[in-house]
C-alpha cells in the first residue's frame, strides 16, 4: 500500500512541476515577472512549487486510493 501512495504521489509532485513551469514559461498574470523581478527569487519559486506539489500531491494519492481494486472487490461473473 504504501508503494502505491509513493507512486500516486511522485505522479502529482511531476504534474505539478510540469504546471508550475508551464505557468511560468507562459509568464500567466505576470507571474514570472514579479518573481524575476523580486529579491527573492529563490523563496518566492520555493513556495510555489512546494504550494503546487503538497496540492497536486495529494489529490493524486487520493485519485489512487479511490481507483485502487483489491482482488476481492473484482466483480464475479
Amino acid at each position: 500500500m504504501l508503494r502505491i501512495l509513493l507512486h500516486h504521489f511522485l505522479i502529482g509532485a511531476i504534474a505539478a512541476v510540469l504546471f508550475g513551469g508551464l505557468l511560468l514559461w507562459s509568464d500567466m498574470g505576470g507571474l514570472a515577472t514579479v518573481i524575476g523581478d523580486s529579491s527573492h527569487r529563490e523563496l518566492a519559486l520555493f513556495l510555489l512549487f512546494a504550494g503546487l506539489v503538497s496540492t497536486f500531491g495529494p489529490v493524486a494519492i487520493l485519485t489512487g486510493i479511490l481507483s485502487h481494486r483489491d482482488d476481492d472487490d473484482a466483480p464475479t461473473r
